[in-house]
């Protein structure tokens, strides 16, 4: 239990401190009025030390708790820096005031009280960035600089009194001093409501008594004994401001600080649950909350500081926790332990723990003996957690009861937004929208694992736009007597295996059309360009119109073997790509022409719909475009009989899971299914003069660009390829100017 010691308020303390200052004023006049004539330099000289002492140690203070100030506390310890050393001087010259012989003294004075007034104005102004060392250069080079040039020029400076009393250049400045201290009144007093009340509390009865000071300085001279009681009311100024300062600069955090650990300590105190903390260096507990102190029976000052051993030897099982902190990861793990409190009474808990920057915490709560159905429960939680393989168990409604930590990794999901879900409802949140056929296919394999066990291979996209592919098992849950109470569904993450046996695959066609490229182009190229030349020779020898036309034929026929040879070249040896930032409208626009051009040539409707909400991505814009080009001549060349052709062609953005599409419609003959699915096979074909590479080297392209080729075709809706890429990531930074910056990763 925690002892808080009941404070005064600060505002009594204010009145207190008030009442003993003009106490001390009172006092300290009497004496000045018999002794300040006769020892006016050595009196004058101690009230300006005092007053530079606390100007320095309001800059020290600052100084040393700079980075933990905000740029406003800079400033003002600089600005009382350079007052330290305009009243320094001031102290310096004051002999030769007295003795008439210069007034530099009070040149020096007017400054120091110029740039307070300017200083405590700025307390409630914005805040200005400031370096702790080029600050503190600037603030004693210009505060130099000025009490050199004052120096320079005193032979021109205007006389601040005279034999008849101050002249109106003091009476100037003087006033200009008090208006600035009146403004920073009236603007402090309107901050008096907020953060570190008292703080401004100390300021604004700094500034009333400086204006008293100044009033006091002005219109008395320095013989006159009012002339000394103006110096003990800046002195009490002076110690007010201090307190000021002092309190908002060092005691205010702390406190606020120390509240703000005493609020935590209470919200932990007030949970049901036991709360034990224990340092990250060497594992000793350094808190335990009233929950936990009950269960363990005991006070915190007979376990706070306790080692792992000492843990061990009082309560049991509770040895295992540090082990668990040492050798866990950064998330939540589950335990059941049976420990024993302080007196040896056994106790079973189910503990939580979790590891933070310095510390660990564990929070546990108690499982009594009699609930069997809850010892079942966490236990079975505890099991679930151990294993790596996303399990879910829904009841006959399949609704989700429970899932392990391995689900909301997978889904990308918090364990609360699973829970309580229909597993219909899950599946359909995530499920990817390119295999519709596929998720219908899950419910009713579903339904029908209930008679039996069942495999499936299906595709989600997580709510991060994460694309996953996974085998899904469902089994039923038995009670004792046999009776089907649950469903329990399991799955295996197996996206790097797909995509390391896919990669596999293309790398050994890859190897074994590389190998047959470099005999079969060496045995083809030669006698082809024989051919190609004798066919040439001929159509300008031959006058036989007949001859002529086979010669045309063979030149044909010899360029048609020529673009398959080139085709098989550049599928089986694609060039490096290029791979650089470039936006899917872009692309479009700049081969817009080309398409339009062919279109209209060929009498077919090409329209274009481009998608303003538009992502980059990364890729070889040649390699794109020449997919593009390649989809777009197929489409017309199918669209030759079509009464009437249109071609469509649009961009769209996929949010769920962060991809551009270029959709090509044609409303052409539909393909059928066998024809979808060999379509991108090498060497398949529906043309008659086709080679078969064409579309095989547009998705090859499309697969190292990490994207895909979809097909949606039908009666009625014609034929649509989707050229589907994925776009970078975006991550936030702060460059070294500290400004936000996006970066596609």
């Amino acid at each position: 239990m925690m002892i808080v010691l009941k404070k005064n308020p600060p505002v009594l303390n204010l009145h207190k401190e008030i009442l003993y200052a003009l106490l001390f004023i009172g006092i300290c006049s009497l004496i000045i009025n018999y002794l300040w004539t006769q020892n006016l330099l050595f009196y004058h000289t101690f009230a300006e030390l005092v007053c530079i002492f606390t100007s320095l140690v309001i800059f020290m203070t600052i100084w040393y708790t700079y980075e933990i100030n905000d740029q406003l506390n800079h400033l003002i310890g600089f600005g009382f820096l350079a007052v330290a050393i305009f009243d320094a001087i001031h102290a310096i010259y004051y002999a030769e005031y007295v003795a008439g012989q210069n007034q530099l003294s009070l040149w020096y004075w007017l400054f120091g009280r110029i740039i307070e007034g300017i200083v405590l104005n700025l307390m409630v102004w914005e805040k200005y960035n400031l370096s702790k060392k080029s600050a503190f250069l600037v603030t004693v080079l210009v505060s130099s600089f000025c009490s050199w040039l004052i120096y320079q020029q005193r032979a021109y400076l205007p006389l601040l009194r005279d034999p008849s009393g101050i002249t109106v250049i003091r009476l100037i400045i003087e006033g200009l001093v008090i208006l600035l201290f009146l403004r920073a009144l009236s603007k402090i007093k309107g901050k008096r409501k907020e953060k570190g009340q008292i703080a401004y509390d100390y300021i604004f009865t700094a500034l009333i008594i400086a204006i008293i000071a100044e009033l006091i300085l002005m219109f008395f001279s320095f013989e006159s004994v009012f002339h000394g009681v103006g110096h003990l009311f800046k002195t009490i100024y002076y110690f007010f401001l201090f307190k000021g300062i002092f309190v908002s600069v060092v005691l205010y955090p702390y406190e606020r600080l120390e509240d703000n650990n005493q609020f935590l300590i209470n919200v932990l105190n007030d949970l049901p649950v036991g709360v034990t903390m224990y340092n990250a260096h060497d594992l000793k507990l350094c808190f335990a909350n009233t929950k936990a102190l009950n269960l363990f029976n005991c006070e915190l000052k007979n376990i706070y500081g306790f080692i792992p051993d000492d843990i061990a030897i009082r309560f049991g099982e509770m040895k295992r926790i540090p082990h668990l902190l040492l050798t866990g990861s950064n998330t939540e793990r589950s335990i059941l332990l049976e420990v024993q409190d302080n007196t040896g009474k056994k106790l079973k808990l189910m503990t939580d723990y979790f590891k933070m920057e310095d510390q660990y915490l564990v929070m546990f709560e108690e499982a009594k003996k009699e609930q069997d159905l809850t010892n079942l429960n966490l236990q079975s939680k505890a099991i679930l957690s151990s294993i790596n393989n996303p399990i879910i168990i829904t009841n006959l409604d399949y609704i989700i009861i429970t899932c392990n930590a391995k689900t909301t990794e997978l889904f990308d999901m918090e364990e609360s937004e699973i829970i309580g879900k229909n597993v219909y409802s899950l599946f359909e949140l995530i499920k990817d929208e390119r295999e519709v056929e596929k998720s219908e296919r899950l419910k009713h394999d579903y339904f029908k694992s209930v008679q039996k066990d069942n495999f499936l291979r299906i595709s989600i996209v997580t709510l991060k736009g994460c694309r996953k592919e996974l085998l899904v098992h469902t089994d039923q849950i038995k009670n004792v007597e046999g009776d089907i109470i649950g469903i329990m569904i399991t799955a295996a993450d197996i996206t790097m295996i797909n995509q390391e046996n896919e990669l596999q695959r293309q790398n050994e066609k890859l190897i074994i059309l590389g190998q047959m490229a470099a005999g079969v182009v060496h045995e083809i190229k030669n006698p082809l360009t024989t051919i190609k030349g004798f066919s040439q020779l001929i159509k300008y020898k031959a006058e036989d119109e007949k001859i002529l036309e086979f010669a045309r034929y063979i030149d044909e026929e010899t360029d048609n073997i020529n673009k398959f040879v080139a085709d098989f070249l550049l599928f089986a040896k694609p060039a490096p790509f290029q791979l650089r930032e470039i936006t899917i409208n872009e692309l479009i626009e700049s081969i817009k022409t080309m398409i339009e051009t062919n279109a209209f040539i060929r009498k077919i409707n090409v329209s274009f719909q481009i998608n303003d909400g538009e992502k980059v991505i990364k890729a070889d814009l040649n390699k794109i475009r020449q997919v593009i080009l390649n989809i777009t001549k197929n489409a017309m060349e199918v669209l030759i009989e079509q009464a009437h052709p249109e071609i469509r062609i649009r961009t769209e953005y996929r949010p769920k899971s962060c991809e551009m599409m270029i959709r090509i419609h044609n409303n052409g003959k539909p393909m059928t299914e066998e024809e979808k699915l060999m379509a991108g096979t090498p060497f398949f074909t529906t043309k008659a003069k086709g080679t078969g590479l064409g579309l095989s080297v547009c998705y090859q392209i499309i697969r190292e660009h990490y994207g895909r080729i979809e097909i949606e075709s039908g009666d009625g809706k014609g034929t649509e390829f989707i050229i589907v890429l994925p776009c970078p990531q975006e991550e936030i930074k702060e460059n070294k100017q500290g400004k936000t910056v996006h970066v596609h990763i």
